[in-house]
């Protein structure tokens, strides 16, 4: 197995993750700020996820310095976005679009491309699927 494995692993059980959140906040009748909100963390918890496989290829390498500035991109970026937003909306849902558009930002400028040349991979590492290796390395 190589990391494409571990990434199509990843991406398709938050993909499924987040569907059955989505189907949970319709199912409980939530009134449409919660079910938004809750929707949104969720994101922001995938998008997390996704890109801890990432960090875990730099842990890999050793290179913990790539994974401490990703967080300090994350943390900074963050806080900066999170706040201006709600601070000039008034709105928790656009601060968490915020929050989630940093995360994003920092897993494809930063850990996508740092992870992948320490791979020694000649692009970035995209996920691979194959539900024989996912169901595998998902029993493990």
């Amino acid at each position: 197995n190589d990391a494409r494995d571990y990434v199509g692993l990843n991406v398709a059980s938050a993909a499924i993750g987040l569907a059955i959140v989505g189907m949970l906040t319709i199912f409980m009748q939530y009134d449409p700020l919660t079910s938004t909100l809750v929707f949104l963390v969720a994101l922001s918890k995938c998008v997390e996820c996704i890109s801890q496989t990432y960090l875990g290829l730099m842990q890999r390498y050793e290179r913990l310095d790539y994974c401490a500035t990703s967080f300090m991109i994350k943390g900074i970026g963050t806080v900066v976005a999170f706040a201006a937003l709600l601070y000039t909306t008034g709105s928790f849902p656009i601060a968490m679009l915020g929050l989630i558009t940093v995360w994003i930002g920092a897993f494809y400028f930063w850990d996508t491309r740092i992870a992948s040349t320490l791979h020694g991979a000649s692009s970035v590492i995209m996920p691979r699927f194959s539900l024989q290796l996912t169901s595998q390395l998902a029993r493990r």
